[in-house]
């Protein structure tokens, strides 16, 4: 469980630098004129976004497969580990998430799906 628990903490400084990163990019954005700069800030903006989803979701993975023993598969994967994640499993663990966690972060989930199409593939 100490593993567990030094590999999130990695995990949230990552994510407060992802978080960082977005802050800048939109106080740029602010005064920015160049359309060329606008639309860099706006990809870098794009990705961290999809960095942070994906980060999250690596935390709940971790988390699952430890604390339950294993992981929901199958094609909608990511789907099912934020259900998942919402539910008690007695005896075992409360839920990890909130409801209102939840939908922001498959609210992200749909994002980066929506991101991987249209810029890397």
């Amino acid at each position: 469980m100490e593993a567990l628990l030094a590999d999130i903490k990695s995990d949230l400084t990552y994510l407060q630098k992802e978080k960082s990163s977005i802050q800048r990019k939109l106080l740029r954005l602010q005064s920015e004129k160049d359309p060329e700069n606008i639309d860099s800030h706006i990809k870098a903006i794009a990705g961290s976004l999809h960095s942070i989803y994906t980060e999250c979701e690596n935390i709940l993975e971790r988390v699952v497969r430890t604390v339950d023993g294993d992981i929901p598969l199958g094609e909608d994967y990511h789907s099912l580990l934020l259900r998942r994640a919402i539910t008690t499993i007695d005896a075992i663990r409360p839920e990890i998430l909130s409801i209102e966690t939840y939908a922001k972060l498959d609210e992200l989930r749909a994002y980066r799906h929506k991101f991987r199409n249209i810029y890397l593939y």
